[in-house]
């Protein structure tokens, strides 16, 4: 994604304690180009079906 025009930056976050959770952060120029990123054929190819 972060190819993707518009795309700015992107952090992972650990959860505090013995947590195993993970939270990927992503900043994107606009709403539009997060839109368009997620509707790129290359990325939509890479989905589960």
């Amino acid at each position: 994604m972060k190819a993707q025009p518009g795309f700015v930056f992107a952090q992972l976050h650990r959860g505090i304690g013995d947590a195993h959770v993970l939270t990927n952060m992503a900043v994107w120029e606009s709403l539009t180009a997060l839109k368009d990123a997620f509707m790129n054929e290359e990325f939509q190819n890479t989905l589960p079906l």
